[in-house]
């Protein structure tokens, strides 16, 4: 069995105390870990931040550019008789104004508008000819949904 340490004049027992050199004393060594969970944190709050302004709309004006566009050509009934509008420019005013949509298009719907002013260009006189009408019936209804989910038309019709 041990003995309690002898007590010191001040009443207190007298234990052994470990000396340390000024180098061997590490006060911030428990707080490494919360130093490197905040860093963690901030970063990824960082990246987070960073990669929803690059998927998540950074196109909001020029989708409110146009949604308004898409809006004027539904309202005023042009969807439908535009390609039956009669004339020789007929085709090239088709193609002024789904170029003039096609410019103000979001990134999302873009690539559907591309297609479907050029094979509106192919098809037209003095054009080529010849198109993928499959894929153009595919534009159209990309953009269509795209017109009903984030503008607030209401296109009906299936293709």
């Amino acid at each position: 069995m041990t003995q309690p340490p002898a007590d010191s004049p001040s009443g207190q027992p007298d234990y052994p105390r470990q000396e340390l050199l000024p180098q061997q004393v590490q006060p911030h060594r428990r707080r490494t870990w919360l130093i490197v969970v905040s860093v963690v944190v901030v970063v990824a709050v960082v990246c987070g931040v960073v990669v929803w302004r690059l998927t998540s709309g950074g196109d909001s004006g020029d989708r409110a550019a146009y949604c308004q566009r898409v809006r004027q050509l539904v309202n005023a009934g042009a969807a439908g008789g535009l390609a039956h509008a009669p004339g020789s420019g007929s085709v090239d005013r088709l193609l002024g104004r789904l170029d003039s949509l096609r410019a103000v298009a979001p990134p999302a719907v873009r690539p559907a508008w591309d297609d479907l002013v050029a094979a509106v260009g192919h098809a037209g006189p003095g054009g080529p000819g010849g198109f993928d009408a499959v894929g153009v019936l595919n534009d159209v209804q990309v953009i269509v949904a795209d017109a009903n989910s984030n503008c607030g038309t209401h296109i009906r019709g299936t293709i």
